[in-house]
């Protein structure tokens, strides 16, 4: 996937592509989550953000508009004590892969689980802040 030397590069080049999207999905207060937050992430990791918004529709509709390709598929996550189906939406940036995991407003504060851990999420200034104090 990436042919970047060092685990810190490639982690860079990750956050930086989560920040450029968060950037350009802002109006659905994007938050990062998984292995490229907690600083685990390898060659064939993807990039997971959880945007926030009434309808996956909604998130569609603007990605057609500004001609970004995306996949569709769903997720199961735990969510206020009940598991449910989200709606995933992928998209690419280069070699990256970004899933874009679509939530209701108010799950906003709610930390959605798959694997019964609380998620950790950071919103972009957050990843901007990371990225500042991480070397290039």
């Amino acid at each position: 996937m990436f042919q970047t030397g060092t685990h810190p590069e490639l982690l860079y080049e990750l956050r930086s592509i989560a920040a450029q999207v968060m950037q350009e999905l802002a109006t659905y207060q994007p938050q990062l989550t998984g292995s490229v937050l907690a600083g685990t992430a390898g060659p064939e990791s993807d990039i997971n953000l959880l945007l926030f918004a009434d309808s996956d529709k909604d998130v569609e509709i603007d990605l057609l508009n500004r001609g970004i390709p995306f996949e569709t598929g769903e997720r199961k996550r735990q969510l206020r004590g009940e598991t449910r189906k989200v709606p995933v939406l992928t998209v690419f940036v280069g070699d990256a892969v970004v899933n874009l995991e679509v939530l209701e407003p108010r799950n906003r504060f709610d930390r959605p689980r798959g694997n019964g851990n609380r998620a950790e999420r950071a919103d972009l200034p957050a990843v901007q802040q990371l990225l500042d104090s991480q070397p290039e």
